[in-house]
């Protein structure tokens, strides 16, 4: 899956609907899962993964660094599977999870702008860097 600046400034934005001490991470290897755990990084108007984790040889786990090491406001991408992702924004002493995609075509993204009830976006469009939600608007800038 493919993020953009727009995108990432948002899950970057984002206050989250909850706090952890750590995120929950997949523990073990699946080939057909493929789990991981990324820090993600603006890169001009796009985003890189930095993988944070690595099958271990033979055994079946899945190996990730220590996350606490992680400077704050750092974004992270947990893969459990091809259809189940979560984003989570470091803070001084904990995680919050400011987003989620769990869609079997991986066509929207539900953002934890403020509080439990998300925002949700469809990846197929475009949304800018700078958008703003304010009142009735939505981020591309449009009323509603």
């Amino acid at each position: 899956m493919k993020l953009d600046s727009g995108v990432y400034s948002i899950l970057h934005r984002a206050e989250g609907v909850l706090s952890l001490r750590e995120p929950p991470v997949p523990k073990e290897w699946d080939t057909t899962k493929r789990p991981h755990v990324a820090l993600l990084q603006r890169h001009e108007d796009s985003v890189v993964r930095f993988f944070l984790s690595d099958p271990a040889e033979g055994d079946g786990e899945l190996d990730a660094c220590d996350l606490t090491v992680l400077p704050h406001d750092s974004v992270i991408e947990v893969r459990y599977s091809q259809t189940d992702y979560r984003y989570y924004k470091r803070r001084e002493y904990d995680w919050t999870k400011v987003a989620e995609i769990r869609d079997p075509f991986i066509t929207e993204l539900d953002v934890y702008e403020y509080g439990s009830v998300p925002i949700r976006f469809t990846l197929d469009e475009d949304i800018p860097a700078t958008a703003r939600r304010t009142g009735d608007e939505d981020f591309s800038g449009e009323k509603h």
